[in-house]
């Protein structure tokens, strides 16, 4: 009897792959910061959200319409963090 060997081919990760696989690891600052497991895309929700509130409070000195306009933007991205698992 031969011993045979079997080569099997390399798995090949395609590039959308390895990003869902980046979105559900778990990013290490924002979970030591929340003391509860967030994901990656948790943290990029939640960094989504904290971005038009930071422009909302320096639009507040600027003019109401962009007040307006951040404010939208802000809720938003407020609902796609709620919907999102945050």
């Amino acid at each position: 009897m031969k011993n045979q060997t079997i080569v099997a081919p390399k798995a090949t990760m395609g590039i959308r792959d390895a990003f869902k696989a980046w979105l559900s690891n778990e990013n290490f600052l924002f979970t030591l910061l929340m003391e509860r497991k967030v994901t990656n895309r948790q943290m990029l929700l939640l960094t989504h959200a904290m971005v038009p509130f930071s422009l909302l409070v320096g639009s507040l000195f600027y003019s109401s319409i962009a007040a307006m306009i951040m404010t939208a933007w802000f809720g938003l991205a407020c609902l796609m963090c709620k919907k999102g698992g945050c």
